[in-house]
């Protein structure tokens, strides 16, 4: 092991190496690679970005035991190409854990991704959307918004990203190809010493996000602000992490609702990781300059080279006993027979250096390895990876293999609205379900009510919008699902109705809450899986507390008219219909815009069963008017609108599961309104239902790492709606 003699005394440049670093002996040239160092780059980065998830760009340094290394500590990774994709799922990264940001990609690669499941592309230009959209149809999209490239070494503005109005557009063709679009992204350049270059940037993703959710009602999910971050070479002293960190964190205040933070570091965790170790190969004196060359250089791991690229300028040291007072200006070169092979000019070494001697070039791991050629013949470094600080991975990280191996886990906050949301509408919906009986009383008939209910729901949408002045942008949900939304409605709604008029309340509420088993069916059908034995559990609590609330068991079914059960029977297939064809819709577009095409395609229906129920005079009698109201309102317009806005928080199955909550809360609806008292099978049931409903939402231990985006099904998994992140209610003014 030979010590490294600093030069900070002789020349006035910040080094990376100290004379505390031990070099191994081995034969030059090599990199060495300090993982601690890594480790403790990732902590300052994570400090200085709370809230972000770190995603390494793999291009920088695409070793497999910094890889490996990162991945054991949570990090995601941005890739460029499939075979950094092949390099990560051969160390057994999940592709959920994995961004391809290239904006402009090889269709191979696309379909490799897709294959492997990767969903998220960034893109800048409406060709490489029709790139996707045919290569991995379905996938998230987020945009890259262009830069200056100001305040940074190596600008990235030259190629890439696309205008903010030009953004915004591609986000709404995005839709147009049935991809969805997810998220903003931008890059400032490598090496950026400008602290605030961050805040333009993201003010523009703010501007753009603001733009996307007033012209169609949904969100955009993730923020991804790249790289650039720098590292401390040789030259003036640089910014902090953390300097920069907080002029990011301020700028982030501009942002109109939460998205998922990511950020894509590269040279920042691994540039000063790294000492590239060399030895003198010939040394001689011409015109005045002394010419020291290395058999290392710029082809061979120093492509950043100031005296190549126009890098920074490397901090040099050596090792060995070699520390003459006399130094001399030596220009540093590579081992090739090209001219321009030159490390770094203006070099201070001392003059007893000889061939055979060893020079170190500090912050050397950061576009180096990658970069590296065999010109001339010359092979790249080797590396030597150093790990004395850090306890053995094995012994202190879950394994790569079984981490993988995980389910994912939907976001706490959206389990939590979602079961917050299904609540309300079991209450609204258990409420009108009580009013209509007194309207039924009163001669109503269950198609007047459906009619009603509908066209009241639809023209308060109506105002919503002329209100806000939405623009339906061209990329709205195309007319055969809206069809197919507004007849499953209409007919959910009057069978339903129907049901209760022939049946009463009670039976109704049972056989129209064997939807969620129909549910359960299809996607278990659609899917080609089981849906697990948690979720056929939970169906079974569910309906067995149905039947103990409405004391189905005790009453039996035999009295009951056969035009009402084949009602409760059809709005039950009906409610299992719209409760997919929503889940299916919300991969395009909002909770509001979903919630709303229904409405308006169900009111021609609804109008024809008005008709068909006769005139309903009786609906406007003042004793009948308010029930009619609350009916439309809380029950079709704020209920199902609720409704749908859970089901892109919690899915389909788990949404139609915990909607049987309505007969429990029926039930104590009728005790404290009504006088009518609770048994102690209907409060079984209602513990069942209650049970159903938590064991359904309870999560497993997620990972330990830090705060995990959701995962990205395509449109053939019905977790797709993952990708959509809380909205406001369908109601809302604000949604």
């Amino acid at each position: 092991m030979q010590p490294i003699t600093a030069l900070s005394e002789l020349q006035d440049q910040s080094l990376r190496a100290s004379v505390d670093v031990d070099i191994p002996d081995h034969p030059t040239p090599f990199f060495h690679f300090e993982l601690d160092r890594l480790v403790a780059n990732l902590a300052t980065l994570r400090a200085a970005l709370p809230g972000f998830r770190i995603f390494y760009a793999v291009k920088c340094n695409s070793q497999p035991a910094i890889l490996e290394t990162l991945a054991r500590r949570g990090t995601g990774f941005e890739i460029a190409s499939g075979a950094e994709l092949r390099a990560l799922l051969e160390l057994g990264v999940h592709a959920d854990d994995i961004l391809f940001s290239n904006p402009v990609k090889v269709p191979a690669d696309i379909r490799l991704a897709r294959a492997s499941g990767l969903e998220r592309y960034a893109v800048d230009s409406e060709e490489e959307l029709a790139k996707i959209a045919e290569e991995a149809p379905g996938a998230a999209i987020y945009v890259r918004m262009q830069t200056t490239g100001a305040g940074s070494r190596f600008p990235l503005s030259k190629r890439f990203g696309a205008a903010e109005a030009e953004a915004l557009e591609l986000l709404l063709t995005a839709r147009d190809m049935d991809l969805i679009p997810y998220g903003c992204t931008f890059h400032v350049g490598s090496q950026n010493t400008e602290v605030s270059s961050w805040e333009q940037p993201i003010a523009a993703c703010a501007r753009l996000m603001e733009d996307f959710e007033r012209l169609t009602g949904a969100r955009l999910q993730m923020l991804d602000i790249g790289g650039g971050w720098l590292a401390q070479y040789a030259g003036a002293p640089v910014p902090t992490i953390a300097e920069f960190g907080s002029s990011i964190q301020r700028a982030l205040g501009a942002l109109p609702y939460p998205v998922d933070l990511i950020a894509e570091p590269g040279r920042a965790l691994v540039a000063e990781a790294s000492i590239l170790v060399t030895s003198i190969i010939g040394k001689r004196r011409r015109r005045d300059a002394t010419w020291v060359h290395l058999d290392a250089g710029p082809y061979t791991g120093l492509m950043e080279a100031p005296g190549f690229l126009g890098g920074e300028p490397f901090p040099i040291s050596w090792s060995g006993d070699k520390a003459s007072a006399a130094t001399t200006s030596c220009i540093l070169t590579g081992p090739t027979c090209d001219d321009g092979d030159i490390v770094q000019d203006d070099v201070a070494l001392p003059t007893d250096l000889e061939v055979g001697d060893r020079v170190h070039i500090g912050v050397a791991g950061a576009y180096s390895s990658t970069l590296a050629t065999s010109f001339n013949g010359f092979a790249p470094p080797t590396t030597n990876f150093v790990d004395d600080e850090i306890p053995a991975l094995e012994e202190r990280h879950t394994p790569l293999e079984e981490r993988s191996r995980r389910p994912r886990q939907p976001d706490a906050k959206r389990e939590i609205w979602g079961l917050a949301a299904i609540v309300t509408t079991a209450l609204l919906w258990a409420l009108s379900a009580n009013v209509a009986e007194g309207l039924y009383a009163s001669g109503v008939t269950g198609l007047q009510v459906a009619g009603a209910e509908t066209v009241i729901a639809a023209l308060c949408l109506a105002g919503l919008r002329l209100r806000r002045r939405i623009r339906t942008p061209k990329s709205t949900l195309e007319t055969k699902r809206k069809v197919l939304l507004g007849v499953s409605l209409a007919l959910m709604v009057t069978t339903y109705y129907v049901a209760i008029d022939k049946l009463s309340v009670a039976p109704a509420v049972v056989l129209h809450y064997t939807a969620p088993a129909l549910v359960v069916a299809w996607t278990l059908l659609k899917t080609k899986r089981s849906p697990g034995p948690r979720t056929l559990l939970c169906l079974g609590l569910a309906v067995g507390g149905i039947a103990l609330v409405t004391e189905m068991l005790t009453n039996g079914v035999g009295h009951l008219n056969p035009l009402g059960v084949s009602a409760a029977l059809g709005s039950a297939a009906f409610l299992a219909a719209y409760t997919l064809i929503s889940e299916s819709a919300m991969t395009k577009v909002s909770a509001l815009e979903t919630t709303t095409s229904a409405f308006f395609f169900a009111t021609p229906l609804a109008l024809g069963a008005m008709i068909v129920g006769g005139w309903p005079r009786e609906l406007f009698s003042p004793g009948n008017l308010w029930r009619v109201l609350f009916i439309g309102f809380f029950g079709a317009l704020v209920g199902t609108g609720l409704y749908v806005w859970s089901i892109g928080m919690v899915r389909a199955t788990k949404a139609a599961i915990a909607a049987n909550l309505e007969p429990v809360i029926a039930a104590v609806v009728a005790w404290v309104w009504l006088g009518q008292s609770l048994s102690p099978l209907q409060m079984t049931g209602g513990a069942l239902i209650f049970g159903a409903v938590v064991l359904l939402h309870e999560r497993e231990a997620t990972r330990p790492s830090q705060a995990i985006p959701p995962p990205i099904a395509s449109l053939r998994e019905p977790e797709l709606d993952l990708l959509r992140g809380p909205r406001e209610a369908a109601v809302s003014p604000s949604a």
